[in-house]
């Protein structure tokens, strides 16, 4: 193995997203965007992509035909990790396009192998399933990057927006971005006010807005987090409450 789950790198190893399981843990390999320092070994931390509204609303030029597994996209407004109408090569590598053909038809859900640079306004993208609509000049598509191509600490997104991803298994400075993103199974987490199963507190776990882990009551109330997101459940019962929790995010 290149780089272990507890080692960081300053180049990339491995494809972004890709699994790696030891025990009953889960990891996913990841890149961190700002740096993921104490106390996140024991916090959880959040996809720094938001979804913006000019990446939901691209067009092609060419049209694709049925059959085919690239598309060429016009990616004037697109705001990727390059900025402002600029696309790496392979940035939206095991990420997602939604496309809503022009001509009507099926929806269609790809997920994308790879990705061009943007040649002027142009990118051009490979998908895993050829098409089964044709998509001609003027169709809508949207670009959804890897959840794991930018990996930030809670409070890099407006609070009550971001949502839980991983734990980083060691912090994560900015000079070695590339680690491995804890997922799935056994972890500690910090908590913020009542514990799963304090009190007679459920026994799932949610994610509270800076990154530690509070009861679905807790968090519902006088929060602003309406919906919190429930990241997984106690491993053991505990009339204090617990801090061991059985992560459930990504075991795939």
């Amino acid at each position: 193995m290149r780089q272990n789950y507890e080692e960081l790198s300053a180049v990339q190893n491995y494809e972004i997203g890709q699994r790696f399981a030891t025990d009953k843990r889960v990891f996913h390999y990841s890149r961190a965007t700002v740096a993921l320092v104490h106390p996140c070994t024991y916090r959880m931390a959040i996809q720094g992509d938001a979804y913006l509204a000019t990446n939901e609303m691209l067009t092609v030029a060419p049209a694709g035909a049925i059959g085919d597994k690239t598309l060429t996209i016009v990616t004037t407004l697109f705001i990727g990790g390059g900025g402002a109408g600029v696309v790496l090569k392979d940035e939206l590598k095991g990420g997602y396009v939604e496309i809503f053909p022009v001509a009507g038809g099926a929806f269609m859900w790809r997920k994308i192998t790879g990705n061009s640079a943007n040649v002027g306004d142009n990118t051009i993208i490979t998908v895993d399933r050829p098409f089964n609509v044709a998509v001609g000049v003027g169709s809508q598509v949207g670009l959804h990057p890897s959840i794991y191509r930018a990996i930030v600490p809670p409070g890099s997104i407006a609070a009550g927006y971001g949502v839980a991803t991983g734990v980083p298994p060691v912090p994560i400075p900015l000079a070695t971005p590339f680690f491995w993103l804890q997922t799935y199974g056994p972890v500690w987490l910090a908590s913020t006010g009542a514990q799963p199963l304090s009190a007679g507190y459920d026994v799932d776990a949610y994610m509270h807005q800076d990154g530690t882990i509070g009861t679905s009551l807790g968090e519902t109330i006088g929060t602003v987090q309406p919906s919190p997101q429930r990241i997984g459940h106690v491993m053991g019962a505990a009339l204090y409450g617990c801090n061991q929790i059985f992560l459930e995010l990504d075991n795939s």
